[in-house]
């Protein structure tokens, strides 16, 4: 078994491979009671198109998460979530644009919990009635994907930014797309990706990892896996310019809502990708977070009600982003351009926000919920732990955080404005 030191963190993720490739990753935690484990698999909402060997396949959006529903019933229709229930846990499963993932979060019957998790990912057995049965709440699911402000924003913006990249719909599909997806379409995403060479559990709690892998080997020793496939993920060309510049839309809101977004090739950048993003975040927030002298006097002349950024890596480019809800949007976007157009970066107002982000990093680790989601979020995104963050964020100094800032290319901006529908 392998032992990753977080450097400057006194932790330790200990690290295992079964014979079948099934990468098993595990957090301990002795002052707590609970537990948290998931299951991870390597394929998302935007895995539409993908080759295996010379073959070339495309599908429609909304299998995957079409699939993980399906995973977390039983054959007879009923959910899984009552099984875990009777173990003492709680169960939930999630799609994202690259990764699908299953959880249990308890604090007894563990050994039970992770066998109940292996067998409901691992051992599927499909049922046409209980896959008919899922598609109307699936159908339901989707229209309220469409009435999430936040998600709308996420959507809209890509549809601004990128040409090619298929990160402009919503993972679970539209309704049109929902209707046509058949029991054969899951099947084969299921017996393409859902394979232990394409996986990773997160382990995190009180726990004994050596334990845990002689239970792991001891579930997995006579389940027989296909010839795994290695399906290749199309990779897309994507065009440095944007696709509009600026956009009008209305929406169910209240108040008007502002998202002004940028984004940079990862080519342009001269420092490695976790100090990239840190230094971006830490400009960001320094400049619009929530204790930003920014923020602070568009609220003193009540132009906005709220103000938000975020940092983004979305395969080969990263996306920066200012959200705001305003009733002048016009003079509230020019404002964030101007901002961002020049954006400070002081090195007292650096030296704090790096203090705040190395205290969360600290005290995240208090947390085992906290801890499998970071790690499974940082394995799938980045293929790696990051041993290194802390002292990555310690030595960052204001010249090359001025250096990465001086890659972006402010001048290409796109702005969405969402008002109230009439």
């Amino acid at each position: 078994m392998k032992e990753i030191k977080l450097k400057g963190l006194d932790e330790t993720i200990y690290e295992t491979t079964l014979e079948n490739g099934l990468k098993i990753y595990m957090w301990v935690n002795k002052k707590v009671n609970t537990f948290k484990g998931t299951i991870t698999f390597m394929v998302g909402s935007e895995d539409v198109d993908y080759s295996i060997g010379k073959k070339n396949i495309h599908k429609i959006f909304g299998i995957p998460h079409y699939l993980e529903h399906i995973l977390c019933k039983n054959e007879n229709g009923s959910s899984i979530l009552g099984d875990f229930q009777k173990l003492g846990s709680y169960n939930n499963a999630s799609t994202f644009a690259y990764r699908t993932t299953y959880e249990f979060v308890g604090n007894q019957n563990l050994k039970e919990n992770i066998k109940l998790l292996m067998h409901m990912t691992q051992e599927k057995v499909f049922d046409e009635d209980a896959f008919e049965s899922e598609r109307g709440p699936i159908l339901e699911e989707a229209r309220r994907c469409e009435d999430s402000i936040d998600r709308l924003v996420y959507i809209e913006l890509n549809k601004m930014l990128y040409k090619n990249y298929p990160n402009k719909e919503y993972g679970v599909g539209n309704q049109k797309d929902i209707k046509k997806i058949t029991l054969e379409d899951l099947k084969e995403t299921y017996k393409t990706f859902y394979h232990p060479e394409n996986s990773f559990v997160v382990i995190t709690g009180n726990i004994n990892p050596y334990e845990i892998e002689e239970w792991f080997i001891e579930i997995e020793k006579d389940k027989s896996f296909p010839k795994f496939q290695h399906p290749k993920i199309k990779k897309y060309k994507e065009p440095t310019s944007i696709v509009c510049k600026e956009k009008e839309i209305k929406a169910n809101v209240e108040i008007p809502l502002v998202a002004v977004a940028i984004k940079t090739p990862l080519k342009v950048f001269e420092t490695d990708l976790l100090t990239t993003l840190d230094a971006l975040q830490l400009t960001l927030t320094s400049n619009f977070g929530s204790t930003s002298s920014f923020r602070e006097e568009l609220m003193n002349k009540k132009l906005i009600t709220s103000l938000s950024c975020y940092t983004e890596k979305t395969r080969d480019y990263l996306n920066i982003a200012v959200i705001s809800k305003t009733k002048y949007p016009k003079e509230v976007i020019g404002k964030i351009k101007e901002k961002l157009r020049n954006v400070e970066i002081l090195e007292e107002e650096i030296s704090r926000k790096k203090k705040c982000e190395i205290a969360s990093l600290v005290l995240g680790y208090e947390d085992v919920e906290e801890v499998n989601d970071f790690l499974s979020y940082t394995i799938s995104k980045f293929g790696t732990i990051f041993d290194n963050e802390k002292e990555i964020l310690e030595s960052l100094d204001i010249k090359t955080i001025k250096n990465v800032v001086s890659k972006v290319d402010f001048s290409k901006i796109a702005a969405l404005t969402i008002l109230p529908k009439e």
